[in-house]
């Protein structure tokens, strides 16, 4: 938790745990401290916790099991429209078809930002790039795993589309666990950072066909270490 809240006040206890949740402390399906903890933590009384969580529940973000706890919410595509865009970890059924759609996305983001991104967009996906690259040669995976985000909400960003923002952010929250877990595979960073500068070089150029070439082929990259991601999941729940 972040911090104590003397003033007890449920808003603040709200957010606190929604910012737990987010930065991955809490995943989905796991189980939050008991209210008795949450009093000691927050420095306030029950009834304050009590709201705060009721709160969380009506929006579909804890479920509260009588006798058991309280858990984070299991994830659903209802969820994908909860505006905390908490970091969930999805199901690994669905993981295909996330992928299937962000390749498809990913492909209409580059062909906008062909077209469309200036000067000042392509400077601030230079220091993503350059902030990539260092992370990678200090075997940094936490902020490498930050940054391959990043680039890609950059070129979001470049197209100056309010539809395609906004689609980005329902959709890639999704993505930063297996992000964040692919990573850890070795080779992953070094081969992501040059097909991420590939395509971006292209973009500069304005040569949409090789553009998207480069983000298809990244996206086979991505496919493939998923799918490995997908298999151990799936070995470790036997």
């Amino acid at each position: 938790m972040v911090e104590n809240n003397k003033e007890g006040n449920p808003r603040k206890i709200i957010n606190m745990i929604l910012e737990d949740i987010k930065n991955g402390k809490f995943v989905s399906g796991e189980l939050l401290p008991s209210q008795k903890e949450l009093c000691k933590i927050f420095n306030t009384g029950r009834g304050s916790i009590r709201e705060a969580l009721q709160a969380l529940e009506l929006t579909g973000v804890v479920e509260i099991k009588p006798g058991k706890g309280v858990f984070v919410s299991k994830f659903t595509f209802d969820l994908i429209f909860n505006p905390a865009r908490l970091i969930y970890k999805p199901d690994i059924s669905i993981l295909p078809d996330i992928l299937e759609f962000r390749e498809l996305f990913e492909i209409i983001v580059v062909s906008i930002a062909v077209k469309i991104s200036t000067t000042e967009d392509f400077n601030k996906i230079q220091e993503i790039l350059d902030l990539t690259k260092f992370y990678c040669e200090k075997e940094d995976k936490e902020n490498f795993s930050k940054m391959d985000y990043e680039f890609h909400k950059r070129l979001a960003e470049s197209t100056h589309n309010k539809v395609i923002k906004s689609f980005f952010s329902i959709i890639f929250p999704l993505l930063k666990y297996s992000i964040s877990e692919t990573t850890k595979i070795p080779g992953v960073m070094i081969e992501t950072y040059e097909d991420h500068k590939k395509i971006f070089n292209y973009i500069k150029k304005r040569d949409a066909e090789s553009a998207k070439y480069s983000m298809r082929e990244h996206m086979k990259f991505v496919k493939k270490y998923v799918n490995k991601l997908v298999n151990k999941m799936e070995k470790s729940n036997i």
